[in-house]
């Protein structure tokens, strides 16, 4: 993924239509709590730019909302240079069909915009959900993040234990049976950091 940010704004690769497909558009899918957003941050690190993060609720549920929505959110990114997260893309992702026609514009406007999307846009999703066949030429990578498993919970609370005993405002006493126990809950890394 390192190779991908930092070559994306190196690229001399041009499509044949001006100003189409100069974007690095990726896909993050899996549960709450497992890094979706934490990977959104390392690649606006990698790339050296803000992150500007927003939800698909906040751009509208109508094909006229949502179109000014990502006008507005396209125009935003560029001025700042940011790396956008787009979080609970799903909405848009959505395979077309014959029995919803507000729901097939909103995929549509959604395509056309990533076809000439020129930085960096990550979408997230909890879902596995049938996703537009549109969208798999536009999406440069994919990640699906698993449930965290006891091993990756342990993990967690480590570190989140260590972290809070060396900013020095907590006394962190664990035994490592009581890690253990801990990491047998099935609670994901946001939960634990919590």
């Amino acid at each position: 993924m390192r190779a991908l940010v930092e070559s994306h704004s190196t690229s001399g690769f041009d499509d044949f239509v001006r100003d189409k497909g100069k974007g690095l558009i990726g896909l993050l899918a899996g549960p709450p709590g497992v890094g979706k957003t934490l990977t959104a941050e390392a690649v606006a690190e990698i790339a050296r730019r803000p992150l500007y993060m927003i939800s698909s609720g906040e751009l509208g549920s109508e094909p006229e909302s949502v179109q000014r929505g990502f006008d507005t959110l396209m125009e935003l990114a560029e001025a700042w240079h940011a790396v956008v997260l787009l979080d609970e893309a799903d909405v848009f992702l959505v395979e077309r069909d014959d029995t919803n026609l507000v729901r097939n514009a909103i995929t549509s406007i959604f395509l056309r915009r990533l076809e000439y999307y020129q930085g960096i846009l990550i979408l997230t999703t909890n879902r596995h959900a049938s996703f537009d066949p549109a969208f798999k030429s536009r999406i440069h990578f994919y990640l699906d993040y698993p449930d965290l498993d006891v091993d990756k919970r342990r993990i967690l609370w480590r570190s989140f234990m260590a972290r809070s005993a060396a900013s020095g405002k907590v006394t962190v006493d664990v035994a490592e049976h009581e890690l253990e126990g801990l990491a047998e809950f099935p609670l994901n890394g946001r939960q634990i950091k919590n």
